[in-house]
């Protein structure tokens, strides 16, 4: 099942990669990114550590909490069905001039793990 996973989100990254910088890319036989599984468990690991954007500690003006759905979107960090507009997107690759979330260290998103993100916000970022 993972490597039909696997698959599915290559063959997505290709035709996002090849459409990039012409027109949106066509995601309709992308899979289907579920947040409780795939995306709270890489923000809750990788951006809700203490000391960064967990529920009790923050350090910065812009350490808000993003623990939970309800957090990130209370904070206005998607907008659903538009990663590249999205400050969430925006963090974890560094566009738009934002700084590189994580910054450093063993908290670094790897690019199957931003690819996930990205599908899940065009897909509308959905509490599933």
């Amino acid at each position: 099942m993972k490597n039909i996973i696997f698959c599915s989100v290559a063959i997505a990254a290709f035709a996002i990669s090849l459409s990039a910088c012409r027109h949106d890319p066509d995601l309709t036989n992308a899979p289907t990114i579920h947040y409780s599984t795939e995306i709270q468990p890489l923000i809750g690991g990788k951006c809700g550590m203490a000391g960064c954007h967990s529920d009790s500690q923050g350090n910065g003006e812009h350490a808000e909490p993003i623990v939970t759905y309800k957090e990130i979107m209370d904070h206005d960090y998607v907008k659903q069905g538009d990663a590249n507009g999205s400050k969430l997107y925006q963090a974890i690759t560094g566009r738009n001039g934002a700084h590189k979330m994580p910054p450093s260290g063993s908290a670094q998103l790897t690019r199957n793990d931003v690819l996930k993100i990205f599908l899940w916000i065009e897909e509308g970022a959905l509490d599933n």
